[in-house]
């Protein structure tokens, strides 16, 4: 299977394993942020290995509240479903169904629940969990937004089918996880990596660069200093179309430039340093993990 003896609990906690397995097992993308911090918002100035951290918290906002000031432990990103938005004027959107897990610690718990009881338009109940509506869609905006508390996780998700599956996940023992260890994209992930996604789009279809990708690794070294991504793809020409996806923007000036190199027939290494400009690579790899640079 070649996932070298690693796997999710040989790169991150106990309690991020956890959380981990709480989402439906035909998830797609999985991203992690897995230390400590604030959300705030992106202005697509800093430096790599500060912003990439962002990518696990898409769809932490509504169109009412904008971006949460969200204090956290650790996010779990999980995202299925992928496909074209309807919404008017929006056509370059991709939607998804997925959610966020985000560990609060109960210190920020009771700010958290006003500032998003304030925004709430009602509330209705998930799999028996009192759950506020923070936006529907509508012609402009495609997406809904659902929160709810468990303990001290909130759980925003964008899809009330796929927020009940983790809540149901969440109150049992399920023996199947999403991205199981047999998948090779696991021997890739640094152990202890701040940052770490992992997408397997299986038989479905590709991603954007690549129609005959099937999976992509990604994860910020311990020390912060290197973004490193493994592209998977089952075309002849898989290293060319990884070169010319990862670094074509290269004729700008002051960017951070990719290192590709082939792995083997089917596995190709892009590497960003961390301390590097941050907003094209966080892009690219944005639409590589099935979302649309204009996601978050």
């Amino acid at each position: 299977h070649g996932n070298g003896g690693n796997g999710l609990k040989h790169v991150t906690t106990p309690a991020i394993a956890k959380a981990v397995g709480w989402l439906p097992a035909n998830t797609e993308t999985l991203v992690a942020d897995t230390e400590p911090g604030r959300l705030q918002e992106n202005t697509g100035e800093a430096k790599l290995s500060d912003m990439v951290g962002l990518l696990a918290a898409i769809g932490l906002n509504a169109p009412s509240t904008g971006r949460w000031p969200l204090r956290y432990d650790f996010i779990i990103h999980g995202a299925r479903n992928f496909r074209n938005s309807r919404a008017k004027g929006r056509e370059d959107k991709t939607v998804y169904d997925g959610c966020n897990i985000v560990a609060i610690g109960d210190k920020y718990l009771p700010h958290t629940k006003a500032i998003l009881l304030k925004h709430s338009l009602r509330t209705i109940r998930v799999a028996g969990h009192p759950t506020y509506v923070l936006a529907q869609p509508t012609q402009f905006h495609p997406e809904s937004v659902f929160v709810t508390f468990d303990g001290s996780f909130l759980i925003c998700a964008c899809d009330k089918i796929y927020l009940a599956e983790v809540l149901r996940r969440k109150s049992s023992m399920p023996t199947d996880r999403a991205l199981p260890d047999s998948l090779r994209q696991w021997k890739y992930i640094e152990a202890g990596a701040p940052f770490f996604a992992i997408r397997d789009t299986g038989k479905n279809k590709g991603a954007a660069n690549d129609p005959n990708a099937y999976g992509y690794s990604a994860s910020l070294g311990k020390n912060r200093t290197l973004l490193s991504i493994v592209s998977f793809s089952k075309s002849p020409k898989g290293l060319a179309m990884a070169k010319d996806y990862w670094s074509t923007y290269m004729t700008q000036t002051a960017v951070n430039k990719a290192t590709v190199t082939p792995l083997d027939d089917v596995a190709t290494r892009i590497e960003f340093k961390g301390d590097g400009e941050g907003g094209m690579p966080f892009m690219l790899l944005m639409v590589a993990l099935g979302h649309t640079i204009n996601g978050l």
